[in-house]
């Protein structure tokens, strides 16, 4: 009975009740908290005030979002990703009890995230939104049904695969603002995100194996980029630093100059983000290994990475002719 330190940015305060019945509740924060509210239940209890249950159905979304991201942050290292989602969560329904948010209201953010954004970014929220919930309830810190189950989905777009030709290349590497140039160009010689570009250090350069280390990743998990020799010429040129930003630019720096060259050039239906694309595409178009561009990329799923594998001119010639002995040789 009392206070138990979780290791994890929380606290399980042990106490029974006037029928001596045990209840174990875990409380995020401080241990000067979990002693308030130990402190709280004990005084209820003696006072005849201490009705579990009600308590439940007074947890708020807020209180569940963040008992929710506390619980990922501790045991993911992909936990960041999901912040801006759950932050969005918490403003769209704040602090409304958890019981008092039925299925309509569900279908109602759904369908209004269908109309703000992509079926994929729609998708997304609502499966945040539904293990935000799924959560408390597992852990009975809330006592009800989630409103999440019945609601209506629509099927995602199929993921775009744009991509840049070689003589746009040379286009828009021709006419893009110099500060962003090189930037660009790497993105296109790596296939790396922006994020991981913005955030590269010249420290994470291995010049004698022509390697860049990424430590940290949308998967979250460190991976290794190769350093082809024309990029090496372009890093080389921007004469390298031991340690510091390879490419000290904002986001909307980058993203102004982008969409500024693209529009001057006429080209279309092109993002930031389909610069990994471009890579990827032209990398199979050369004859690349599917295997070795997962690698590349970072996809813990070799089902992304599939999407390029068509535009491999022998792909599909190499891949039949390990059966090619199946037919006797005739005289």
């Amino acid at each position: 009975m009392g206070i138990k330190d979780n290791l994890n940015k929380s606290f399980t305060i042990d106490y029974r009740d006037e029928y001596s019945k045990r209840h174990r509740e875990t409380i995020y924060g401080s241990k000067t908290l979990a002693k308030e509210i130990l402190a709280k239940r004990k005084a209820e209890i003696a006072e005849r005030k201490f009705f579990p249950d009600r308590k439940k159905q007074q947890l708020t979304f807020w209180e569940a979002a963040d008992k929710y991201y506390a619980i990922h942050l501790s045991k993911k290292k992909s936990a960041f990703k999901m912040k801006y989602t759950i932050e969005f969560l918490k403003k769209y329904f704040g602090n409304k009890p958890l019981a008092s948010i039925t299925t309509a209201d569900v279908q109602e953010f759904y369908n209004q995230r269908l109309a703000e954004t992509s079926p994929s970014t729609a998708n997304r929220h609502f499966s945040v939104l539904r293990a935000i919930i799924n959560k408390v309830i597992l852990l009975k810190l809330y006592k009800g049904e989630n409103p999440c189950i019945g609601v209506g989905k629509q099927k995602e777009n199929p993921a775009r695969t744009n991509y840049l030709s070689q003589e746009e290349i040379k286009e828009v590497l021709l006419h893009i603002p110099e500060r962003s140039r090189n930037l660009v160009a790497f993105a296109i010689c790596t296939g790396m995100r922006r994020g991981e570009i913005l955030r590269l250090d010249w420290k994470d350069i291995d010049w004698t194996n022509n390697i860049i280390h990424i430590y940290i990743s949308k998967s979250g998990n460190k991976r290794e980029v190769p350093i082809m020799p024309s990029l090496r010429q372009v890093l080389l040129s921007m004469h390298p630093l031991k340690t510091g930003k390879v490419f000290p630019l904002t986001e909307k720096m980058v993203e102004y100059d982008f969409r500024h060259t693209l529009k001057k050039l006429g080209i279309q239906n092109i993002r930031f983000h389909d610069l990994r694309h471009t890579f990827a595409s032209h990398f199979m178009m050369k004859g690349g290994s599917i295997t070795d561009l997962q690698r590349i990329l970072g996809h813990s799923d070799l089902k992304l990475t599939q999407r390029y594998a068509h535009l491999s001119p022998t792909y599909l010639r190499k891949s039949i002719e390990i059966v090619n002995d199946l037919l006797p040789q005739f005289a």
